[in-house]
């Protein structure tokens, strides 16, 4: 029992999450006055994952500074981090807010196809600040009519006005193109994103494409009048170059896991799926400090020599691709004589 509660401490620590237990008697002596009981734990944990795109429902966008319904998900730690890509705004809810005011997903990573961008537009810090000040007086103004018809009650919560701008991302009008209609069709979008700051023509970036996302979630129903869905909203920037030229030159290590109860199946996942999960978690270390900052990263000797004895020319792999430097690397580690496979966590001797 004391492993299980701990072990739920540590994911509500980690993660927006709640558990509950549960007991049911098992045995009893009423000579000794003692009882065992067999003690069930239950954790939920927030549907949301990063790269998510969501629609909030208007009441939380309301409590989140009358931020955008439609936010794309950029983290999940102890809090869930949102944004704006067409403002740039930014909300964050913790464990208590998110289970008050409870949404998911519209669609996940799984739908994120390639696109190619054509042309990069920044957008200035004053349009910025005009469209922050529209969303202030969008805000006090609902806020006013709110207190007018009485629905402001006492020990309701408030509304806090006007969410933040990031100061990590940048506005940008951008042209893109579906990388799989290069050569096919002239096919092209003009879209906002938050990604201007890395992005410049003949960048990669990956996305959702609603023209041709079928999309059926009952939160849409709720959006403001004037409010639609954007045809295509970009999430990430892609390396493919990167992708398909290198190799990791580092690896993580994994706790010993029992073997399988059925033959390709890992964790409760297929093979395929783990694998998959695990690639997404590998990216999101390389291309994020926050979360690399938290995993100690290992050195790979043998694809370090690999890496040596190979020369990359100009322009065969992106400029600045998430390359992990060596010296935030640690030594290899072996304990009593064993290596421990990073990937599946299966000992081996």
């Amino acid at each position: 029992r004391n492993d299980a509660v701990r072990f739920a401490d540590f994911l509500e620590s980690v993660i927006p999450a709640k558990s509950k237990c549960s007991k049911k008697i098992i045995s009893a002596d009423t000579k000794s006055n003692t009882a065992t009981f067999n003690h069930t734990f239950s954790v939920d944990i927030v549907p949301i994952c990063k790269d998510d795109f969501m629609c909030l429902p208007k009441e939380t966008a309301m409590k989140l500074g009358n931020i955008s319904q439609l936010l794309v998900c950029t983290s999940v730690s102890s809090s869930i981090r949102l944004i704006d890509p067409v403002t740039c705004q930014i909300c964050e809810m913790d464990n208590q807010k998110y289970w008050k005011n409870t949404f998911r997903a519209v669609t996940d990573s799984s739908y994120l196809i390639e696109f190619i961008i054509l042309d990069v537009q920044l957008e200035s810090d004053d349009s910025l600040k005009v469209k922050h000040q529209r969303q202030q007086k969008i805000a006090k103004e609902s806020l006013k009519r709110k207190r007018k018809r009485g629905s402001k009650k006492k020990g309701s919560s408030t509304v806090n006005v006007g969410a933040k701008i990031s100061s990590k991302h940048s506005l940008a009008q951008v042209e893109i193109a579906r990388a799989s209609d290069l050569g096919v069709n002239d096919t092209r979008f003009t879209v906002f994103t938050h990604l201007g700051r890395i992005l410049k023509p003949g960048d990669s970036a990956l996305g959702y494409d609603f023209t041709r996302i079928n999309i059926n979630d009952s939160d849409l129903k709720q959006l403001r009048k004037g409010v639609e869905v954007p045809d295509i909203v970009l999430v990430r920037k892609h390396y493919p170059l990167y992708r398909k030229a290198m190799k990791r030159t580092w690896k993580l290590k994994a706790l010993a896991a029992e073997a399988p109860e059925e033959p390709g199946v890992i964790f409760g996942a297929t093979k395929e799926d783990y694998e998959k999960d695990h690639e997404l978690f590998m990216r999101d270390i390389e291309e994020d400090d926050e979360v690399r900052g938290n995993v100690n990263v290992f050195k790979d000797n043998k694809q370090l020599e690999r890496v040596k004895a190979v020369t990359f020319e100009e322009n065969e792999i992106e400029a600045d691709a998430p390359i992990i430097k060596i010296e935030n690397m640690l030594d290899d580690l072996k304990i009593d004589g064993a290596e421990w496979n990073s990937n599946i966590g299966v000992k081996k001797q």
